[in-house]
């Protein structure tokens, strides 16, 4: 999902709830392969349809955490109470991100454990985070309202963050995390930014999860809330907000190793004798 604010305004779309089905795969690069098809729509007085593509990925190694996502939206709406809105069906907002974060402890605070279930937190611990990423933002504005900015523009931006993760063990069975970055991007607009005109944009990330645990199977809700921003040239700064929560299940199935070969014992092959004559 992604929501924009422009100063007091909060533009929305109208966004479906999904339900999906994911499937880990440990020995493959460690990603994880997520499905979701949506499921029910929210409906509102607006009867705004809001066109969306986001696809987001998300890796977590040993101490290294990738973060990846591109979304696109067209559609969005501003709700003034009592039933009244302001819709901008042509608002149209694109974005690329890549993120890596750097565990400094990864030998005690486990990242895999509290978000993807694939490893145990057995103490609870603390880490400090911290990486770079670089970003893309085009945002176009509604064709017949005054809104966001007076012209189409795109933004790239680079930078770095900084911050810290924790988990709880609380018991034998459940897991409490909770981790936040901050940082400052440098970037502007494409055409400004050949001119070495840059500006500073802050950013910021925050993760949690509650995890319940047992042999073989995990219950968790989890979150991302990505919250970064651009600036138009005649119009207020904007913050592109990026929520997310999952409640998911998993369930751990270790496979055996079918062996299709196996060693023969050694043959010592002795020479015929041959006969003479």
């Amino acid at each position: 999902m992604l929501i924009l604010t422009q100063g007091k305004e909060v533009y929305s779309p109208n966004y479906p709830f999904s339900l999906g089905v994911g499937i880990g795969l440990r020995k493959i690069l460690g990603l994880n392969v997520l499905y979701a098809q949506n499921l029910f729509r929210l409906k509102n007085e607006t009867n705004l349809k809001t066109r969306s593509i986001d696809i987001q990925a998300h890796k977590y190694g040993k101490r290294i955490l990738i973060d990846a996502y591109y979304q696109d939206y067209t559609g969005f709406y501003i709700d003034r109470g009592k039933g009244n809105y302001t819709l901008f069906p042509t608002l149209s907002t694109q974005q690329i991100g890549v993120e890596s974060t750097y565990v400094w402890r990864a030998d005690k605070f486990s990242a895999r454990a509290a978000f993807e279930q694939s490893e145990r937190q057995v103490k609870s611990a603390g880490s400090l985070l911290f990486g770079s990423g670089f970003y893309w933002h085009r945002i176009e504005p509604d064709a017949k309202t005054e809104n966001v900015s007076s012209e189409a523009f795109e933004n790239f931006q680079i930078g770095f963050h900084v911050g810290y993760g924790y988990s709880w063990v609380a018991g034998k069975h459940w897991l409490l995390t909770g981790a936040f970055i901050g940082g400052l991007n440098f970037g502007n607009q494409m055409d400004i930014l050949q001119q070495l005109n840059i500006k500073v944009y802050p950013t910021s990330v925050t993760r949690f999860s509650f995890v319940y645990l047992k042999d073989d199977w995990t219950v968790a809700l989890s979150g991302i809330f990505n919250n970064k921003s651009v600036y138009p040239t005649d119009n207020k700064p904007i913050r592109l907000i990026t929520p997310s929560v999952q409640l998911s299940f998993t369930k751990h199935f270790y496979l055996k190793r079918k062996n299709f070969l196996t060693r023969l014992p050694s043959l010592k092959v002795r020479p015929t004798p041959q006969r003479n004559g």
